[in-house]
């Protein structure tokens, strides 16, 4: 169907935090040897610490599908929040 969401047919697997981080510096570390640009590890570590940011701050200790989306939420109307996005009002 055209324009239609992508349907999962896995169930949702959930990572505890301290894993997700784990394989993200892997996913770093895999980037660094592969000789990407210092931009783009930059933009990804940048992007990385903002979910870690999200998830420390809104007490989840595991991340799924369902934070993932309410992380992607939290980037196009955080700034709509009374504290601001990232924490800072301005």
């Amino acid at each position: 169907m055209k324009n239609s969401p992508p349907s999962f047919t896995k169930t949702d697997c959930s990572l505890d935090v301290t894993s997700l981080k784990r394989f993200v510096e892997g996913w770093l570390l895999s980037g660094d040897i592969d000789q990407h640009s210092k931009r783009t590890l930059d933009a990804r570590r940048d992007i990385t610490n903002k979910l870690f940011w999200f998830l420390e701050n809104k007490k989840l200790d595991t991340c799924s599908v369902m934070e993932l989306r309410l992380f992607l939420s939290y980037l196009t109307h955080g700034h709509e929040n009374a504290g601001g996005r990232w924490g800072n009002p301005h």
